[in-house]
Protein backbone atom coordinates (compact mmCIF):
# COMPACT_ATOMS: atom_id res chain seq x y z
CA UNK A 1 0.00 0.00 0.00
CA UNK A 2 1.33 3.45 -0.90
CA UNK A 3 1.37 6.03 1.87
CA UNK A 4 -0.99 8.90 0.84
CA UNK A 5 1.48 11.54 1.99
CA UNK A 6 4.27 9.86 0.03
CA UNK A 7 2.02 9.70 -3.02
CA UNK A 8 1.30 13.44 -2.80
CA UNK A 9 4.99 14.19 -2.34
CA UNK A 10 5.89 12.07 -5.36
CA UNK A 11 3.22 13.79 -7.47
CA UNK A 12 4.44 17.24 -6.40
CA UNK A 13 8.02 16.28 -7.25
CA UNK A 14 6.95 14.96 -10.66
CA UNK A 15 5.12 18.19 -11.45
CA UNK A 16 8.12 20.27 -10.35
CA UNK A 17 10.50 18.24 -12.51
CA UNK A 18 8.16 18.52 -15.50
CA UNK A 19 8.21 22.31 -15.19
CA UNK A 20 12.01 22.59 -15.15
CA UNK A 21 13.82 23.72 -18.31
CA UNK A 22 14.74 20.72 -20.47
CA UNK A 23 18.37 19.61 -20.23
CA UNK A 24 20.35 19.90 -23.43
CA UNK A 25 21.24 16.73 -25.30
CA UNK A 26 24.94 16.09 -25.90
CA UNK A 27 26.12 17.74 -29.09
CA UNK A 28 27.24 21.00 -30.72
CA UNK A 29 24.94 24.01 -30.60
CA UNK A 30 24.78 27.48 -32.10
CA UNK A 31 24.85 29.89 -29.16
CA UNK A 32 25.22 33.60 -28.48
CA UNK A 33 26.99 32.71 -25.23
CA UNK A 34 27.71 35.29 -22.52
CA UNK A 35 26.06 33.59 -19.56
CA UNK A 36 25.82 34.86 -15.97
CA UNK A 37 24.84 38.42 -16.69
CA UNK A 38 27.49 39.41 -19.24
CA UNK A 39 26.42 40.86 -22.54
CA UNK A 40 23.36 42.85 -23.63
CA UNK A 41 19.93 41.55 -22.67
CA UNK A 42 17.53 41.56 -25.63
CA UNK A 43 13.82 40.84 -25.92
CA UNK A 44 12.33 38.08 -28.06
CA UNK A 45 8.67 38.73 -28.90
CA UNK A 46 6.40 39.72 -31.78
CA UNK A 47 8.30 42.99 -32.26
CA UNK A 48 11.82 41.74 -31.50
CA UNK A 49 13.27 39.01 -33.73
CA UNK A 50 16.92 38.07 -33.27
CA UNK A 51 18.88 36.93 -36.32
CA UNK A 52 22.46 36.12 -37.24
CA UNK A 53 24.05 35.53 -40.67
CA UNK A 54 27.10 33.27 -40.52
CA UNK A 55 29.48 30.81 -42.08
CA UNK A 56 31.64 28.10 -40.50
CA UNK A 57 35.39 27.48 -40.61
CA UNK A 58 34.89 23.80 -41.39
CA UNK A 59 31.99 21.47 -42.06
CA UNK A 60 30.19 20.72 -38.79
CA UNK A 61 27.04 18.96 -37.59
CA UNK A 62 24.77 21.15 -35.45
CA UNK A 63 22.33 19.69 -32.93
CA UNK A 64 20.34 22.85 -32.26
CA UNK A 65 20.52 26.23 -30.56
CA UNK A 66 21.52 27.00 -26.97
CA UNK A 67 20.71 30.40 -25.50
CA UNK A 68 20.97 32.02 -22.06
CA UNK A 69 17.28 32.94 -21.67
CA UNK A 70 14.34 33.45 -19.37
CA UNK A 71 10.61 34.10 -19.74
CA UNK A 72 8.29 36.66 -18.20
CA UNK A 73 6.05 35.59 -15.33
CA UNK A 74 3.01 35.47 -17.63
CA UNK A 75 4.66 34.18 -20.82
CA UNK A 76 2.53 31.64 -22.65
CA UNK A 77 3.78 31.83 -26.25
CA UNK A 78 6.38 29.53 -27.77
CA UNK A 79 9.84 30.51 -29.01
CA UNK A 80 11.16 29.31 -32.37
CA UNK A 81 14.76 28.73 -33.44
CA UNK A 82 15.31 28.34 -37.17
CA UNK A 83 18.31 27.89 -39.45
CA UNK A 84 18.26 28.16 -43.23
CA UNK A 85 20.79 28.63 -46.01
CA UNK A 86 21.16 32.15 -47.38
CA UNK A 87 20.95 35.72 -46.14
CA UNK A 88 18.34 36.98 -43.68
CA UNK A 89 14.87 37.54 -45.08
CA UNK A 90 12.53 39.56 -42.87
CA UNK A 91 9.16 37.93 -42.07
CA UNK A 92 6.81 38.26 -45.03
CA UNK A 93 9.59 38.36 -47.62
CA UNK A 94 9.16 34.78 -48.73
CA UNK A 95 9.45 31.52 -46.83
CA UNK A 96 12.94 30.00 -46.80
CA UNK A 97 13.56 26.26 -46.74
CA UNK A 98 14.48 25.55 -43.13
CA UNK A 99 17.32 23.20 -42.29
CA UNK A 100 16.15 23.43 -38.67
CA UNK A 101 12.89 24.71 -37.20
CA UNK A 102 12.45 24.01 -33.47
CA UNK A 103 9.65 25.39 -31.29
CA UNK A 104 9.91 25.42 -27.47
CA UNK A 105 6.78 25.96 -25.40
CA UNK A 106 6.79 28.57 -22.63
CA UNK A 107 6.65 25.73 -20.08
CA UNK A 108 10.22 24.71 -20.99
CA UNK A 109 11.51 28.11 -19.85
CA UNK A 110 12.20 29.36 -16.34
CA UNK A 111 11.67 32.89 -15.00
CA UNK A 112 15.39 32.92 -14.12
CA UNK A 113 18.20 32.80 -16.68
CA UNK A 114 19.22 29.31 -17.78
CA UNK A 115 20.55 27.55 -20.86
CA UNK A 116 17.52 26.98 -23.08
CA UNK A 117 18.13 24.17 -25.57
CA UNK A 118 16.47 24.05 -29.00
CA UNK A 119 17.36 20.47 -29.87
CA UNK A 120 16.80 18.89 -33.27
CA UNK A 121 17.28 15.38 -34.58
CA UNK A 122 18.84 14.40 -36.83
CA UNK A 123 21.55 17.05 -36.65
CA UNK A 124 21.95 19.43 -39.58
CA UNK A 125 25.21 19.89 -41.48
CA UNK A 126 26.67 23.35 -42.11
CA UNK A 127 29.15 23.37 -45.00
CA UNK A 128 32.28 25.43 -45.50
CA UNK A 129 31.82 28.28 -47.98
CA UNK A 130 28.07 28.53 -47.49
CA UNK A 131 26.10 31.35 -45.88
CA UNK A 132 23.44 30.55 -43.27
CA UNK A 133 20.96 32.53 -41.20
CA UNK A 134 19.81 31.63 -37.68
CA UNK A 135 16.61 33.21 -36.30
CA UNK A 136 15.19 33.35 -32.77
CA UNK A 137 11.57 34.55 -32.78
CA UNK A 138 8.28 34.49 -30.87
CA UNK A 139 4.70 35.76 -31.14
CA UNK A 140 4.78 36.74 -27.45
CA UNK A 141 3.28 40.02 -26.33
CA UNK A 142 5.77 42.84 -25.81
CA UNK A 143 4.84 43.49 -22.16
CA UNK A 144 7.62 42.80 -19.67
CA UNK A 145 5.71 39.96 -18.01
CA UNK A 146 5.02 38.25 -21.37
CA UNK A 147 8.18 38.71 -23.41
CA UNK A 148 11.22 36.43 -23.43
CA UNK A 149 14.77 37.64 -22.90
CA UNK A 150 18.04 36.38 -24.33
CA UNK A 151 21.47 37.40 -23.04
CA UNK A 152 22.90 38.55 -25.38
CA UNK A 153 20.93 38.97 -28.61
CA UNK A 154 22.02 39.38 -32.19
CA UNK A 155 24.36 42.22 -31.28
CA UNK A 156 26.85 39.47 -30.44
CA UNK A 157 28.08 36.82 -32.92
CA UNK A 158 27.10 33.19 -32.57
CA UNK A 159 29.56 30.61 -31.27
CA UNK A 160 29.71 26.83 -31.21
CA UNK A 161 29.10 25.45 -27.71
CA UNK A 162 28.40 22.07 -26.17
CA UNK A 163 25.32 21.09 -24.17
CA UNK A 164 26.84 22.63 -21.02
CA UNK A 165 27.40 26.01 -22.63
CA UNK A 166 31.16 25.56 -23.01
CA UNK A 167 32.85 26.55 -26.27
CA UNK A 168 33.96 23.61 -28.41
CA UNK A 169 37.39 23.24 -29.98
CA UNK A 170 37.88 22.82 -33.69
CA UNK A 171 35.21 24.35 -35.93
CA UNK A 172 34.18 27.96 -35.35
CA UNK A 173 31.52 30.36 -36.55
CA UNK A 174 33.02 33.00 -38.86
CA UNK A 175 31.65 36.08 -40.66
CA UNK A 176 29.53 35.25 -43.71
CA UNK A 177 31.51 34.13 -46.73
CA UNK A 178 31.27 36.85 -49.37
CA UNK A 179 31.97 35.75 -52.92
CA UNK A 180 32.22 38.18 -55.86
CA UNK A 181 29.27 38.11 -58.25
CA UNK A 182 29.87 36.12 -61.49
CA UNK A 183 30.17 39.36 -63.47
CA UNK A 184 32.76 40.66 -61.04
CA UNK A 185 34.75 37.44 -61.34
CA UNK A 186 34.77 37.75 -65.14
CA UNK A 187 35.86 41.40 -64.86
CA UNK A 188 38.71 40.46 -62.53
CA UNK A 189 39.82 37.73 -64.90
CA UNK A 190 39.80 40.17 -67.84
CA UNK A 191 41.79 42.71 -65.83
CA UNK A 192 44.33 40.01 -65.04
CA UNK A 193 44.73 39.11 -68.71
CA UNK A 194 45.23 42.77 -69.66
CA UNK A 195 47.85 43.17 -66.96
CA UNK A 196 49.73 40.11 -68.23
CA UNK A 197 49.73 41.49 -71.81
CA UNK A 198 51.10 44.85 -70.65
CA UNK A 199 53.90 43.17 -68.75
CA UNK A 200 54.69 41.09 -71.84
Amino acid sequence: MICPSLGRATLALSIAVACLPAAAHAGIYLSSGFRNGNGTVTKVDREHTQHWTLSVSQTVNIDGGLFWMKRGANSSASVNFMVYEGDYAAPGNGTPTYLMNVSNAASTFDTSYHWESFFTTPAITLLVGHVYTAVLSSDADTGNSYTFRVNPGDGSPLQLRDENGDQVSGPTVIPPTVLPAPGAIALLATAGMVAKRRRA
